[in-house]
This record gives structure tokens, C-alpha cells and sequence, in this order.
């Protein structure tokens, strides 16, 4: 969702950013709040449609990144506890677990 900010007036509007040409403008809060809900659209000062509610694609893809990102950094934690395994093991099997453990 664009950027917003909240101010208040006799009338409560929310400051809404056009993904199209990123100017600034003021909707009253109930029809941001419904327009949010159904995920519909306003028009910008400039004439554009400013979908509401709805993730630009460039945010779309910041989400799967970091989606992708969260999944990557949880593989590699797994893989290096599963090096840290492996490498325990090695050393029981070349100087015995009595060994490996006395000189922890």
C-alpha cells in the first residue's frame, strides 16, 4: 500500500500517495476506509487511478523478496546446525566422544 499519513480536521481525512505520479492528496477517512475494504480506486489530482488497498507490483515484488529472503536465511540457520552435527560427529569418530567431550 502507498505511503499515508492521518491529520485531523472538522472532517478526518488520510493523506494517500498516487502510485502513478506520487503526488500527495487528501481523501476523507470513511471513503479510504470502504474503498480500502472492497480494494477499489481513487482518482489522484492529476486524474489517475489510484488503486486502494492493493499492493503495487513493485511492492508485490519487495513482499516476495522478502518472503524469499525470511526462507533463505531459515535454510541456512538448518544448514549450519547440520554442519555443526556433521563436524561433532567427525570428531567422535576420529578421536572417540570420551576425547572430544574432555577437551570441551
Amino acid at each position: 500500500m502507498s505511503a499515508r499519513a492521518t491529520f485531523d480536521a472538522p472532517v478526518r481525512f488520510t493523506v494517500t500517495t498516487c502510485p502513478g505520479c506520487g503526488t500527495p492528496f487528501a481523501v476523507e477517512q470513511r471513503l479510504f476506509d470502504v474503498t480500502v475494504a472492497t480494494q477499489g480506486t481513487l482518482t489522484c489530482p492529476s486524474g489517475h487511478r489510484a488503486p486502494i488497498g492493493i499492493e503495487s507490483p513493485t511492492e508485490q515484488l519487495i513482499a516476495s523478496h522478502r518472503r524469499a529472503l525470511g526462507e533463505a536465511t531459515e535454510t541456512l540457520r538448518q544448514q549450519r546446525e547440520e554442519i555443526g552435527r556433521l563436524q561433532a560427529t567427525i570428531v567422535d569418530r576420529i578421536v572417540g566422544p570420551e576425547t572430544a567431550q574432555g577437551e570441551a
